[in-house]
């Protein structure tokens, strides 16, 4: 499915889904692809969230940015409804991957390597 950012909000994208279950389409996953966050309206993100937990759904966004700090990417009343954030930096032979917050827990290090062809990790 394809929404327009600007002139859709999370009740919306969740009304889809509710549509989509009614007729029969299970859904076990939603990914929304390059979502700009400045742009993102009061009760999206928290309506997306309290559907997933509800319908047992996972649900993942994709944003390009350089940010690697998580309080300059979301505000704070987005930032506490994203249990996870995965910064991926594509490197000449490696995608490099930085676990930058995972729910509310104190991260190890943990900087993982991915290989550019296959996406199994190189290195740890």
């Amino acid at each position: 499915m394809n929404f327009n950012q600007d002139i859709i909000d999370g009740k919306q994208i969740v009304a889809t889904l509710d549509a989509l279950k009614k007729g029969g389409i299970k859904i076990d996953s939603l990914v929304i692809d390059g979502l700009d966050f400045s742009k993102v309206a009061d009760g999206t993100i928290s309506a997306l969230k309290k559907y997933a937990e509800k319908a047992k759904l996972t649900v993942w966004f994709s944003v390009s940015t350089d940010e690697t700090s998580v309080k300059k990417m979301f505000t704070p009343s987005i930032l506490d409804w994203i249990d996870t954030v995965i910064y991926l930096e594509q490197g000449k032979d490696a995608i490099s991957m930085q676990v930058l917050k995972m729910r509310d827990e104190k991260l190890p290090e943990c900087n993982i390597k991915l290989d550019s062809k296959t996406l199994l990790m190189a290195e740890k």
